[in-house]
């Protein structure tokens, strides 16, 4: 994958990446709203990877708008798995309730670690599934809206594809989430660093691999914010461009034609010519002549 040792170190080419990672985990903390708002701020990353522009997005409520459709998708595919991850906990404990009823611990012991094997070995199927998905779900619902990333015929198309490329995008999301995760055991201070950092990671991970899958950007959504201190050019109503310059015939200088009437200095002016423009005379103690005022 290309760009993949960028998606690590982009974000710090941004003069104020620590206030911005600040703000936006700040606003993370918020539940619900402030996930929604972390993932609106990762896809305008991506929009700013794209552009090849090195500053991350502000940090502030403005990307919510931006991450509710990847939120919702996130949450249904959450849901939807985890309904088999509660019916085998449910068997597992049932199972364990019954194991320790066993006059012999030992083999109560055993039953109850048989009994949550099948649980975990899920959860730990689950939670990697889930991250060879995710750069290709959240791709195929920045396009296609809700119903495009809970097309699941769609997402595994992207998946086939091009399924190496595809596999290493989900590791290295793993890898952002566990460099995400280190911040809690940081006596959570961490979390205000790692959290925003990760994003900033699948962000670029995103962009390599839609480059893998020879995505082109979409449309950029509307609302959306030029580079600070762009000022597209104003056009007024009947503008026209100037034409070339000098305008065709126009004489090169040296060559302009002179005034009537006239002639160089010292010469007469040429018989029959109308006489040119002459300088008013000057009367006596005017204000040009000394001693003269007024």
């Amino acid at each position: 994958m290309t760009d993949v040792g960028n998606a690590f170190n982009w974000a710090f080419r941004d003069p104020h990446w620590l206030s911005k990672f600040l703000i936006i985990a700040l606003i993370g903390l918020i539940p619900i709203v402030g996930q929604i708002n972390t993932f609106g701020w990762m896809l305008h990353a991506l929009d700013n990877f794209r552009r090849g522009y090195p500053y991350l997005p502000d940090g502030n409520f403005n990307h919510l708008g931006r991450g509710v459709n990847v939120f919702v998708v996130v949450l249904i595919y959450g849901l939807v798995l985890a309904i088999p991850a509660a019916l085998l906990f449910l068997v597992a404990f049932a199972g364990s309730l019954a194991a320790s009823a066993s006059p012999q611990s030992s083999a109560a012991t055993g039953a109850l670690g048989l009994g949550f094997l099948p649980f975990f070995s899920f959860i730990f199927l689950f939670s990697l599934a889930i991250q060879v998905l995710y750069p290709s779900l959240i791709l195929n619902t920045e396009r296609g809206g809700i119903g495009g990333g809970l097309n699941v015929a769609a997402v595994i198309r992207t998946i086939q594809h091009r399924p190496g490329p595809t596999l290493i995008a989900g590791i290295l999301f793993a890898v952002a989430n566990f460099i995400g995760g280190l911040g809690v055991y940081l006596c959570c201070v961490g979390y205000l660093f790692t959290m925003p950092y990760s994003y900033s990671v699948m962000a670029g991970v995103m962009h390599s691999l839609e480059v893998e899958l020879g995505l082109s950007p979409p449309a950029p959504p509307g609302g959306y914010a030029p580079a600070p201190g762009y000022s597209p050019p104003l056009t007024p109503p009947g503008y026209a461009p100037p034409g070339p310059f000098p305008p065709p015939g126009y004489p090169p200088p040296g060559q302009y034609p002179p005034p009537p009437g006239y002639a160089p200095p010292g010469q007469p002016p040429a018989p029959g010519s109308p006489p040119g423009p002459q300088s008013p005379p000057i009367e006596p103690g005017g204000v040009d002549q000394p001693g003269g005022g007024k």
